[in-house]
């Protein structure tokens, strides 16, 4: 009762998700970043124009090596799509992993799942991916590749998300 609204702390987000775009959230720690992005994909999805989901990428921090921690990050992807009820039925969470092996699915396969989970969700698809900080070495590099390519390809009339925030 005595704090600002969650939403209130990210002042110009709203505006940014609107105009399509991709941004970066950085500031210090415990200060209500999670938190916040955690309330704004409730209010977005409560809504009904976009479809967003929170990712979480913490878990990662322990691998630089693309070939071992991308394949984490998809399933990171994978499995916080499983728990939305709009993506759950999207044949590629079920089989979509099946057609990479380790080298194609850090080359490619982060982009091929979220252009997937972007044309399945049949409304402008909106990812936070928090704790982005904690990626290193090539790892980070060949995640915000995939990001930047999958833009790229967005431009082009492909389906990527509408808009994505890295949060750290």
């Amino acid at each position: 009762h005595y704090m600002l609204p969650a939403t209130a702390r990210v002042p110009g987000v709203a505006r940014l998700i609107e105009d399509m775009s991709y941004f970066v959230v950085h500031a210090q720690r415990q200060c209500g970043k999670t938190t916040a992005f955690r309330t704004l994909v409730d209010d977005i999805n409560a809504k009904g124009e976009r479809l967003a989901m929170y990712c979480s990428l913490e878990v990662v921090q322990e691998f630089p090596d693309p070939t071992d921690g991308i394949p984490m990050i998809y399933e990171m992807i994978r499995g916080e799509a499983q728990y939305r009820p709009e993506l759950k039925q999207c044949p590629f969470l079920a089989e979509g992993h099946r057609r990479f092996d380790r080298e194609t699915l850090a080359s490619k396969g982060i982009a091929e799942l979220l252009s997937e989970l972007s044309a399945y969700a049949g409304k402008p698809f909106v990812v936070f991916f928090d704790e982005v900080d904690c990626l290193s070495g090539a790892t980070l590099v060949t995640f915000l590749r995939q990001l930047r390519n999958g833009c790229i390809s967005r431009q082009k009339g492909r389906d990527f998300p509408a808009s994505i925030a890295l949060i750290g």
